[in-house]
């Protein structure tokens, strides 16, 4: 029989970094095939629970696989907003292209009635 740790020395040791994931890996939540939970220790207090370090987590740690999950190969997130002052940036651009084309309708507007007024003056005179 080894050294008795409780959750302290199992963080400390880097083998877990907080209790929702030790309680999962007890559980056997989210294992991978082939993969065995975490063992459950032993109650040694009336709150307390301790795991043998040589005889229980050691033997589990080996028996992990190596190599990371494989990830599925989403394709990137999009930029999304950029952040303040590029955001600002872009807000101004685009206040500037919308005067712009409200200019150019208005020119359009203008240069058709002109258009519309000489063809008008042409017909008077060719009658």
């Amino acid at each position: 029989m080894g050294e008795r740790i409780r959750f302290a020395g199992l963080r400390a040791r880097g083998v877990f970094s907080n209790r929702t994931s030790l309680a999962n890996a007890i559980a056997g939540k989210g294992l991978r095939p082939g993969e065995q939970p975490f063992p459950p220790g032993k109650l040694t207090g009336p709150n307390s629970r301790s795991w043998d370090w040589d005889d229980e987590v050691v033997p589990w740690l080996a028996a992990r696989p190596s190599a990371p999950k494989r990830t599925n190969n989403f394709p990137p997130k999009s930029p999304g907003r950029p952040p303040g002052p590029a955001r600002e940036e872009l807000r101004n651009l685009k206040r500037r292209v919308d005067y712009l084309l409200e200019r150019v309708n208005r020119l359009e507007a203008k240069t058709a009635k002109r258009a519309e007024s000489s063809s008008d003056s042409n017909a008077e005179i060719a009658i």
